[in-house]
């Protein structure tokens, strides 16, 4: 595993060009045809808008930054600044200065975030590996199906990832040296704290750093005056968020942490330790976990030493995430660089242990010697490099359904200064009818972003309805008080019982009931294209449709009418008037 001592520099820059060059494209392929296909697009996009106004009025916002926040959110309620942290909305309202608000800029922010994803990654690779063998581990990295599929929507799997190979690039530099240099600790502060306030999955890494340490026996590193600054700094940044999220409390503290009693029951059984075991075949693909499992044959076989990082970041990541409930399969994409790592070093034993056999049997028919082991291994590398290129080309982002296209056209032009309640429930797709109202039909920058009126999410504002009003008409009243014209339904659709939907449900049907409301139009709704990386769940319906209802009798516009809204994740009400 020794690096060559002598490489040309102009030849390692060229060859991080052409990588960041094969990574942009690949995530870049089919650019914007993506609307939004996961509900976490529409947060992050949203939340990116959201710091863009502040920063645009600036005066209007920090005046009354409360109120500022809770009128935006009355009329975007997609916004959710805090429960996701603010180093990815800050960098995309920089941008949307820049090229204005659209989703195709929350999608170029994401897409530049390949390139130092690229740049640190191949600069990890090269600790261990040579140049083209580091080369061939970064494209096994950046074209993994799966992590494309991510980095093409407005997804958090690639900027997270990016800080991340940042952060550990620079911490085994340090750890590596017998006095860390104040710039390679400062990266590692830095970067970790980039990672951290990206996505909270990245607070493992304190964790895989003090492991890390405490395996290679370099603790003395701590008493250090560089590394213990900036290991001061990096605690400081975990501890401000885990204080944000403990703040705001509820679901951002299970999700996130599994730090609440909710959890206690779950966090010690079979199912949730076998969770991401169960799911690496989908996030790597079988080639490259056979290729990885060689690797860890190699390791031992060859007594590969150096590998305390790599074997504190596969276990930290396992225990920390596998500790609370909340798990996704997309999560184990910072999973990813270590497995390369191993696939590589599979490719590359295996290629010898071929060549040995090779060699053995030439010598008992007495033929001429055989192809060395690199040609060997650099041939099973190819093969696996090539299959992960040829799977991410056919990786498909879908695209919204073109019925919630016509929908929210339909409500651009009719909304007016009134307000539409939708109860879409929230999966994929569905979030298209705020993000298309939220986005594009804001004309520039300049325009008032509160002009076309307002989408009203029916989880926000009928939850406990009947303790509330107690009667289906007290709240049509309370309806047509809220200048709500409009009610957009999706039929049939699958009721998840944990956000109330069956309660809301039994609410619009008694509403519509009344005879108060007429259907307007209806939109075929076609989910049943091919979906990667998983197939519809059973029990979904792949034919629905959207209906729109429009009140009957005409309406007079009640200025400053707002229910009071109370977000899902956060124990919050925001006051209606």
């Amino acid at each position: 595993m020794s690096v060559e001592p002598i490489e040309s520099r102009r030849a390692t820059n060229r060859l991080a060009v052409a990588l960041v060059a094969l990574a942009v494209g690949l995530h870049g392929y089919r650019f914007t045809h993506s609307l939004g296909e996961f509900i976490d697009a529409s947060h992050h996009l949203m939340n990116g808008i959201f710091i863009h106004d502040v920063l645009h009025q600036p005066i209007t916002a920090l005046s009354d930054p409360r109120a500022f926040a809770f009128n935006y959110y009355r009329h975007y309620p997609a916004v959710n600044l805090g429960y996701y942290p603010p180093v990815f909305p800050l960098t995309e309202a920089a941008m949307m200065l820049l090229f204005g608000v659209s989703g195709a800029t929350g999608q170029l922010t994401v897409l530049l975030h390949t390139i130092p994803l690229t740049l640190f990654a191949f600069a990890w690779f090269r600790l261990r590996l040579s140049l083209w063998w580091a080369a061939g581990a970064t494209v096994l990295l950046v074209a993994a199906p799966f992590l494309v599929y991510w980095g093409r929507d407005i997804m958090l799997e690639t900027p997270v990832l990016a800080w991340v190979m940042g952060a550990v690039l620079f911490f085994e530099r340090a750890l590596r040296s017998d006095r860390p240099a104040w710039s390679a600790c400062l990266g590692w502060a830095t970067m970790s704290i980039l990672a951290m306030w990206t996505k909270q999955q990245a607070l493992m890494l304190p964790i895989l750093f003090a492991v890390a340490v405490l395996a290679a026996g370099r603790w003395r590193h701590l008493l250090q005056l560089p590394v213990l600054c900036c290991g001061f700094l990096v605690a400081l940044g975990a501890a401000g968020l885990l204080g944000l999220m403990y703040a705001q409390g509820g679901d951002v503290v299970g999700h996130s942490l599994g730090f609440t009693a909710q959890h206690v029951a779950d966090r010690f059984n079979a199912r949730q330790w076998l969770f991401y075991f169960k799911k690496l075949p989908l996030v790597c693909g079988w080639p490259l976990l056979a290729f990885a499992a060689l690797g860890v044959v190699t390791v031992l076989m060859r007594r590969i030493r150096g590998l305390s990082p790599v074997v504190a970041w596969l276990v930290v990541f396992y225990v920390v995430h596998s500790y609370p409930r909340a798990q996704d399969s997309r999560y184990a994409i910072l999973w990813l660089p270590p497995i390369c790592l191993l696939a590589t070093l599979g490719a590359q034993g295996a290629g010898a242990a071929l060549a040995a056999v090779r060699r053995a049997g030439n010598q008992v028919t007495s033929r001429p010697g055989a192809a060395g082991s690199t040609g060997l291994a650099a041939l099973l590398a190819a093969l696996l490099v090539g299959e992960s290129l040829v799977r991410s080309l056919w990786v498909r982002v879908p695209p919204v359904p073109p019925a919630y296209t016509r929908a929210t056209d339909d409500l651009a032009e009719l909304l007016g200064d009134f307000s539409c309640l939708s109860f879409v429930p929230s999966v994929a797709a569905r979030p298209a009818v705020l993000f298309r109202l939220a986005v594009e039909e804001r004309r520039s920058s300049a325009h008032d972003i509160y002009a076309f009126g307002r989408m009203l999410r029916a989880h926000h504002v009928l939850r406990d309805w009947r303790s509330n009003w107690g009667d289906v008409r007290t709240l049509a009243g309370k309806l047509e008080e809220w200048n709500i014209k409009y009610i957009l339904l999706e039929r049939p659709t699958v009721l998840n019982p944990g956000f109330g939907d069956e309660e809301i449900d039994e609410a619009l049907e008694l509403v519509l009931a009344l005879g108060e409301f007429r259907l307007r139009s209806e939109y075929a709704v076609d989910l049943s294209l091919p979906r990667y990386p998983a197939p519809m769940k059973p029990g979904e319906y792949p034919q629905r449709k959207l209906l729109l209802y429009e009140r009957i009798a005409p309406m007079t516009y009640n200025p400053g009418a707002h229910p009071a809204l109370q977000p899902h994740r956060v124990p919050m009400t925001i006051p209606g008037t």
